[in-house]
């Protein structure tokens, strides 16, 4: 039995890179490749970077329910979740997932938020009879994107997850260890995470490769994901984000009780008013994140993301614009980076 380290990759061929401050699995082998699996058969990545907190103790539910967006304190054991926490003015400070087993939730999200969600927590406790608890060293998540993302995992551990709900989950067992199947599909098409003790990780790894699965790394995740429409926190969603502004209609409930950032979510959907919005474009040409969008010769934003779509042919990006530009589909405008202008086209999300 191995642990999913950068060794264990290394020796199989993947390739790590600086991506936006963290060094990263990129890639395992060229990039058309992977696509190209992703998109006909399953693709096999390592995210056991992503922060996973527990928290436990039976006010659990009706604790967190008063700090994210969404409800969570009437999920049934095998369900889950999209939320946000946020401040008293409403800005994102974490976006995660929440997962309900028969004695804890389990809270998933990017790399590195470990220590705020663990802070977050502990600081509003208070006398709720909760426990926290940091639980991302201690485990690996594997991910099984494409659509034979269920055949593939079925191979391996006997349920391919078919009727799971969005944030579903189930349990298996591998090598004596139990694995929790969940349904996250990350790329815009079918997917399931894989949740197993760090121990069992290199060998859940290898036999899920065994039964087809291809072994990729980051850039086609970010890829994917940019173009399903995705926002990714830390890029798209920041503590600069006003919630209203990202459009994320499913990682909100309308009819919960009071939450941190509640008031100015409620009075933005009364009255309206956002300067910004998060908004789709379709780019014709090379740009990066960062690259200014350019609206009647004028600097508007800069984009948050931006990935070539070879099955779009053209680069999806986001960046947030005014709400009246963004409900024009049809509006053109320019974004400009080192290598020069391009036109561009605002377009609904999904790319794909």
């Amino acid at each position: 039995m191995d642990a999913l380290d950068r060794g264990f990759h290394e020796a199989r061929g993947a390739n790590f890179r600086a991506r936006y401050g963290r060094e990263r699995l990129t890639a395992y082998g060229p990039f058309d490749q992977e696509y190209e699996a992703l998109e006909r058969s399953a693709v096999l990545l390592d995210l056991s970077d992503h922060t996973r907190v527990t928290l436990s103790g039976e006010d659990r539910g009706r604790f967190l329910n008063g700090l994210v967006t969404q409800r969570v304190d009437d999920l049934l054991p095998g369900t889950g979740a999209h939320a946000c926490f946020l401040d008293r003015r409403s800005h994102i400070l974490a976006e995660v997932r929440v997962f309900a087993t028969e004695d804890s939730l389990l809270l998933e999200g990017e790399p590195g938020l470990g220590s705020f969600l663990v802070e977050r927590l502990l600081k509003y406790r208070l006398s709720s009879r909760v426990a926290v608890s940091d639980w991302t060293e201690g485990s690996s998540l594997l991910s099984v994107q494409g659509p034979l993302a269920g055949e593939t995992v079925g191979a391996v551990l006997g349920t391919d997850g078919a009727g799971l709900s969005p944030c579903g989950h189930t349990t298996a067992s591998f090598g004596g260890a139990p694995v929790r199947i969940l349904r996250v599909p990350r790329t815009g098409r079918p997917g399931l995470d894989l949740l197993c003790p760090r121990t069992h990780a290199g060998d859940l790894w290898r036999a899920l490769a065994a039964a087809g699965a291809l072994p990729a790394g980051w850039d086609l995740l970010e890829t994917a994901r940019t173009e399903a429409g995705l926002p990714r926190f830390g890029a798209d969603l920041t503590e600069e984000t006003l919630f209203p502004e990202a459009r994320l209609p499913g990682h909100v409930s309308w009819d919960k009780g009071c939450y941190l950032g509640q008031e100015i979510v409620a009075r933005v959907r009364t009255y309206g008013s956002l300067k910004r919005v998060r908004t789709g474009l379709l780019v014709d040409g090379p740009v990066e994140p960062g690259d200014t969008v350019r609206v009647k010769g004028r600097d508007a934003a800069p984009l948050t993301s931006a990935r070539f779509s070879p099955l779009v042919g053209k680069t999806c990006a986001f960046a947030y614009l005014h709400p009246a530009l963004g409900a024009e589909e049809d509006a053109r405008i320019l974004v400009a980076g080192p290598a020069g202008e391009y036109p561009a086209t605002v377009a609904a999300f999904p790319f794909i």
